[in-house]
């Protein structure tokens, strides 16, 4: 009889599709040797996605997979997030961070340089000193008071320009939160924590901190106080996503190489050139480089299409291309794609001007996609 295969992160809330999602999953499995790999699949409209999340698979085994997911004629695009696989160009190579959490708080601290300790405890008594007395409030996901996450929202507003245009129960539904963390001094609130715990399995969502306080480094301090409940509670590891943030290198963090992003059928694939041979373009540039941006990125490079540069309003370094500032004189291209997740009529007007031709990606992608579904009810 074949083992079934266990992974860390199988209760890591975004591998737990029978908790977020209420419809369209149902179950595989496969066996290689003597095991037995058994993965959920959750079907939306035209997409798929597999609760894959750093589980690495025998490659023959993953391939499998994702046959598996296109049997469905009507799925156009599987949606993967730090799997431990590669296929082809379609995925981009990320990390996956995670934090094994130790027995007692003293043996995490013992993770950190004396100095970095010594600087923690400093800090934490400067202020309860200096600001108020100290104290940590949790609250579970029923409890979890608007105002907390109203200044979470303020805060990150402050800090990164982040506009999360939604209610506080969107935010906590959307990011599947489960306990909220508020860090006061008195009456001050110094900073707040949101996060996704399954069983023993702890997803870091997100957190902020009150920018007035900087001196005290409250982000750290909330970090700290964060790790020290989850040991109270007996959590196992504590998963931070991907990164390169400071603090997802401390307490003995681990880094793994995994991968992102979305495969397509062939179909689409030959849908989008044979759009951009129909228009004879063969070399573009793309305007916007935030989540839309580096998605077409990963997957032109399965296209049969030259992209020469990137426009943003935040020039970045990006790997293997140039990415200008709309001030900037642009090199020539064929057209010019928008890369946004939202129409924007002032980008789409300023492009026009010094481009014939513009597109917004995602409709070129709604376009193929539902040429081909026309294709599969007409039996084509």
């Amino acid at each position: 009889m074949n083992e079934q295969a266990r992974f860390d992160t199988d209760n890591l809330i975004y591998n737990r599709f029978d908790l977020i999602f209420k419809e369209g999953n149902h179950g595989i499995s496969f066996c290689d040797s003597d095991t037995k790999y058994c993965l959920d699949i959750h079907t939306e409209g035209v997409n798929a996605k597999i609760n894959i999340w750093g589980k690495p698979l025998p490659q023959d085994i993953f391939d499998r997979v994702i046959e598996e997911c296109f049997v469905d004629q009507q799925i156009c695009a599987i949606e993967l997030t730090r799997c431990g696989n590669p296929y082809g160009n379609f995925l981009e190579e990320v990390n996956d961070i995670r934090v094994p959490l130790p027995g007692d708080f003293d043996e995490l601290m013992n993770r950190a340089e004396r100095r970095d300790r010594a600087t923690i405890r400093r800090k934490l008594r400067w202020l309860d000193e200096r600001v108020g007395d100290l104290r940590i409030e949790i609250y579970s996901r029923n409890e979890i008071p608007d105002h907390i996450v109203d200044t979470y929202f303020r805060w990150k507003k402050e800090t990164h320009g982040t506009d999360y245009r939604m209610s506080a129960s969107e935010y906590l539904d959307r990011y599947y939160v489960t306990d909220a963390m508020l860090m006061k001094a008195g009456d001050t609130q110094v900073a707040v924590a949101f996060f996704c715990q399954t069983e023993d399995i702890v997803f870091f969502e997100n957190f902020s901190y009150n920018t007035e306080l900087k001196e005290y480094s409250p982000g750290l301090l909330m970090y700290v106080k964060f790790m020290e409940e989850l040991i109270k509670r007996k959590c196992r590891y504590l998963y931070l996503g991907g990164g390169s943030y400071i603090y997802k290198k401390r307490f003995g963090a681990e880094a793994f190489t995994a991968y992102s992003g979305t495969i397509y059928r062939k179909e689409m694939i030959d849908g989008i050139n044979a759009f951009f041979q129909e228009r004879e373009i063969d070399s573009v540039g793309f305007y916007g480089y935030g989540v839309c941006g580096h998605s077409f990125l990963q997957l032109s490079k399965n296209l049969a299409l030259s992209v020469g540069y990137g426009i943003d309003r935040k020039v970045t370094d990006a790997e293997n291309i140039r990415i200008y500032s709309p001030e900037d004189e642009l090199p020539e291209a064929d057209a010019i794609l928008i890369t946004l997740n939202n129409k924007d009529e002032e980008v789409e007007k300023a492009l026009a001007v010094r481009f014939e031709k513009v597109y917004y990606w995602n409709s070129i992608l709604e376009k193929i996609i539902m040429d081909y579904q026309r294709r599969i009810d007409e039996g084509a």
